[in-house]
């Protein structure tokens, strides 16, 4: 076990300082680019995500090293895994980006996105209806709160509005309708 924990040890000390010179690499195409445009660099999505991506690196890395030179857990594993889990979304959307270079690949890159852009306001106004129903449930779990040992609501992330968006979406859009939870009432008085 010792051994295994060395040899992990030695794999992350090798690989933090590689990992920190193709950040600064990557950095260093970035700088140029935010001093020629200025401020518009930041309201290009592209742009943006470059910039997320150096960032959620940054931090990653920082965590990690700052446990490894105390020895000590100053940041929580899950909130490291979290992170580097944007940093990884962020990477591999930039990945499908750069699917553009290949003309095969090209079209169907142009496609999605407009796609996507296309739909957004269809998005927008189903998280309305999301979160006016989520409304509903948050107001039918705090009414029956006291008279029932359990709520309709599903626990997702502990926040009570996001969960009660999350369950609406879950049930709704996705057709879930597990309703075991829906069909108890209130105990009898």
């Amino acid at each position: 076990m010792v051994a295994e924990r060395d040899a992990v040890r030695l794999s992350i000390e090798i690989m933090i300082p590689i990992a920190m010179l193709l950040m600064l690499f990557f950095l260093a195409l970035e700088v140029p680019q935010m001093l020629h445009m200025g401020a518009s660099y930041i309201f290009d999505t592209w742009n943006f995500i470059d910039v997320s991506i150096i960032y959620l690196n940054m931090i990653f890395l920082i965590m990690i090293v700052g446990d490894l030179i105390k020895e000590q857990v100053y940041f929580p594993l899950e909130m490291m895994q979290i992170v580097g889990s944007f940093g990884i979304f962020m990477m591999w959307l930039k990945v499908f980006y750069w699917c553009r270079i290949f003309s095969s690949l090209a079209y169907y890159v142009k496609l999605i996105l407009q796609t996507l852009i296309d739909s957004g306001a269809f998005m927008f106004m189903s998280l309305i209806v999301c979160i006016a129903f989520g409304v509903f449930f948050i107001g039918v779990d705090q009414a029956l709160e006291s008279s029932i040992d359990h709520i309709y609501m599903a626990p997702f992330l502990g926040e009570v509005y996001v969960d009660a968006v999350v369950d609406v979406y879950i049930v709704g859009a996705l057709g879930n309708l597990d309703d075991g939870r829906f069909r108890r009432g209130a105990k009898p008085l």
